[in-house]
């Protein structure tokens, strides 16, 4: 039953924080949207912010553990299918992620930085991974740095995300993909002779 009211709070906060905005939206919208009450809320999330922290963390460690390393493919292949993945990902639940866009700015930074920690730096490892992999196969040089590579992958495939969910400009994912293909081409070793 617990779990119920809690899903129920969670749910309730979704639609709520993706129609209002977070700063438009009360906990007593919350709780009455649940059928629960306050005290369940701040039981389960502590405040409203802990509540918006937590939608979002469970949002994005959704993403960081559905994506596979694929661990047998070609670093190209394999960044592919994750850049792919993870926009299509992002254009799936457009209110929960218009959401988490939306209003992470104007959260303050202590949250920024726990969201930051919870899922920026788990999702950078998985492509930093993927890319050192690349690294130890001979795929590309040692010269890569697969932390910063990451960085510069995820750099632009939140820019095109977020342009399409604040602003409304759609972009080809092939086009996009090609871009960081291109990226990834200049890493790779080319024979000599």
């Amino acid at each position: 039953m617990a779990d119920n009211v809690r899903q129920r709070i969670v749910e309730a906060a979704t639609r709520l924080f993706a129609r209002k905005g977070y700063a438009g939206t009360s906990t007593r919208e919350i709780v009455e949207a649940a059928g629960t009450t306050k005290p369940s809320l701040y039981y389960y999330f502590g405040d409203k912010e802990g509540l918006y922290t937590a939608l979002v963390r469970d949002e994005l460690d959704r993403l960081v553990h559905s994506f596979d390393l694929a661990e047998d493919l070609p670093l190209g292949t394999a960044l592919e299918r994750f850049c792919r993945h993870y926009v299509t990902f992002f254009q799936s639940d457009v209110s929960t992620i218009a959401l988490t866009f939306r209003e992470l700015f104007g959260l303050g930074e202590e949250a920024i930085q726990r969201m930051a920690q919870g899922y920026f730096d788990g999702l950078r490892q998985r492509v930093a991974q993927l890319i050192a992999r690349g690294v130890t196969r001979g795929e590309v040089p040692p010269s890569v740095d697969p932390d910063y590579s990451a960085l510069a992958i995820l750099g632009i495939l939140n820019i095109f995300l977020m342009r399409w969910i604040l602003q409304g400009d759609a972009y080809d994912l092939s086009r996009v993909l090609t871009q960081i293909d291109a990226l990834v081409r200049g890493w790779q070793i080319h024979p000599t002779g």
